[in-house]
């Protein structure tokens, strides 16, 4: 299993938008191949937000960034100093 963590900056107090991002992208991802699950995670306080994804392969995972990346580059666009950050991570069970 793999997982891709993804988070971007958005100031702080902007849980709402990001509520309503989860709401638009979480149905999409659940229908992709491989799909495990998903949580959104935040820091209201600092701003700090983001998504963690799991998939059943490294190239579901692959994948899955590849299309979804650029949707949530335009969902952000204006919104952050930086652009959204990805980190791939293997799933360590133990």
């Amino acid at each position: 299993m793999y997982a891709n963590w993804v988070t971007f900056n958005l100031g702080a107090g902007k849980r709402q938008q990001v509520e309503e991002m989860g709401k638009k992208f979480r149905p999409s991802l659940e229908k992709m191949k491989g799909f495990e699950s998903v949580m959104f995670l935040g820091n209201d306080e600092t701003g700090e937000y983001g998504a963690l994804v799991t998939w059943e392969t490294k190239e579901d995972a692959e994948t899955a960034f590849q299309a979804m990346f650029p949707q949530l580059q335009d969902a952000v666009k204006g919104l952050v100093k930086e652009p959204p950050r990805r980190v791939l991570f293997e799933v360590i069970k133990a």
